[in-house]
């Protein structure tokens, strides 16, 4: 979390565990591509034309990856590439439906885009469902793991607009207090913006 930088912190939040858990593994395969993508970052980060570049040839080498797919989506929703963003969101729905944060990524995508209100909200609704059924966490799964599943639910109900979104927040609060990370998610949702998030997000402003 702490590499974020807040105007795109909802995106890193959502995709990057992906990106970063198999880019800082060291393994053969899609994660030196991943690998490579990450230390292009932090050395030519305006670079998006060759950091896109080498999700796609980790992809043509590794076809349907998912963390490759899901890492080469967040950065083009990131950088304004957005019917490729669709496209590999859409991809990854179809490849693993039960992937939260790509679904959320949909739902934005269809607000961004101007899409009918009563078809995001739904697509919302849709979300804050899917959370709440989930098992509850085990016992002995990693606190961070379980914080940023916290996120996507609070997440998901501020952008649902749910009545419940201001009493879950302050339970992620605690729950972030409690490993030193109340402060990076009191300036990304205590104050916030539906619109300002879509602008983080996408780079662009939403009129």
């Amino acid at each position: 979390m702490n590499i974020c930088t807040l105007s795109r912190a909802v995106l890193v939040c959502l995709f990057l565990p992906a990106f970063c858990l198999a880019a800082c593994s060291g393994e053969k395969g899609p994660g030196a591509y991943l690998d490579e993508a990450a230390g292009l970052y932090r050395q030519e980060p305006e670079d998006a034309a060759a950091i896109v570049a080498v999700f796609t040839r980790g992809l043509e080498a590794h076809p349907d990856n998912i963390p490759l797919l899901q890492s080469r989506a967040g950065f083009l929703c990131s950088h304004g590439m957005l019917p490729q963003c669709r496209a590999d969101v859409d991809r990854l729905i179809q490849l693993k439906p039960e992937l939260i944060e790509v679904r959320m990524m949909r739902c934005m995508l269809d607000e961004f885009e101007k899409a009918d209100p009563e078809q995001y909200d739904a697509c919302y609704r849709d979300i804050v469902g899917r959370i709440a059924a989930l098992p509850p966490p085990a016992d002995d799964e990693a606190p961070e793991h379980k914080l940023a599943r916290k996120f996507n639910y609070v997440f998901a109900l501020l952008m649902a607009g749910h009545p419940d979104a201001q009493t879950e927040l302050e339970d992620l609060l605690e729950q972030a207090r409690a490993l030193q990370q109340e402060e990076f998610y009191i300036d990304l949702l205590r104050n916030f913006d539906r619109q300002r998030v879509l602008k983080d997000i996408f780079g662009q402003k939403s009129e």
